[in-house]
């Protein structure tokens, strides 16, 4: 049973990295809040869970260290991809209440370009945080892994996706599990994102002519 306790057990590291998860989330949704900034906090919450999967680096310092870093790039590719994603939404919201000649076909294309834009966005941040490359750069790589790499893109969009659809769609789920949301759930799926990543990022470090990750 003292095993069980040992600061070196499966069982407190485990602990241990929930508890780091948690104080990585609650920095992310704070520095969320004015919205302008989610690009920014998005990239460097993947950046500090990176550092957390290596055991390297300070999560605060690194958290931190990588907002600002990616400060102005992950703004601007938050603020293209929240414009589109508006015209997305609207657009998708008239096409359903509108019948028109050749609707349904447009439905469908807005439907696809919706689908592209998820796994585009899911791809976005990751990228930001991991390598150094233009704003245009990373946003065109984003959208080319989100194609090449197309299950794991769906997995990445569901998971990030998760909380949106519930407030949509079941909004007593949404607030049912607030805690899960505000404590836990966005380092919890940036973690496990970058396990999906891990081997997308290997064949990038290799291909890739700026596959390094910046420095931060």
């Amino acid at each position: 049973m003292g095993q069980l306790f040992n600061l070196d057990s499966p069982l407190m590291q485990g602990l241990g990295k929930m508890g780091d998860l948690i104080i990585l989330n609650l920095l992310a949704v704070v520095c969320s809040l004015p919205i302008v900034t989610l690009g920014a906090s998005a990239a460097a919450l993947y950046y500090a869970v990176e550092g957390l999967r290596e055991e390297k680096g300070h999560l605060v310092v690194s958290f931190f260290r990588a907002f600002k870093t990616n400060f102005k790039q992950a703004t601007v590719q938050w603020l293209i991809l929240l414009v589109l994603g508006v015209v997305l939404g609207v657009s998708l919201v008239f096409y359903l209440q509108f019948e028109m000649s050749m609707g349904g076909l447009l439905l469908g294309l807005v439907i696809l370009l919706a689908v592209a834009w998820c796994m585009t966005a899911s791809w976005t941040f990751p990228l930001q945080a991991k390598f150094s490359n233009t704003i245009s750069g990373t946003l065109r790589n984003a959208l080319l892994c989100a194609l090449a790499y197309l299950p794991r893109s769906l997995v990445m969009a569901v998971l990030n996706l998760l909380p949106i659809a519930l407030f949509m769609f079941f909004p007593y789920w949404f607030f049912r599990l607030g805690i899960l949301w505000i404590f836990i759930w966005y380092a919890l799926a940036a973690f496990l994102i970058l396990k999906l990543l891990k081997k997308p990022y290997a064949v990038l470090m290799k291909t890739s002519q700026d596959g390094e990750a910046p420095e931060q």
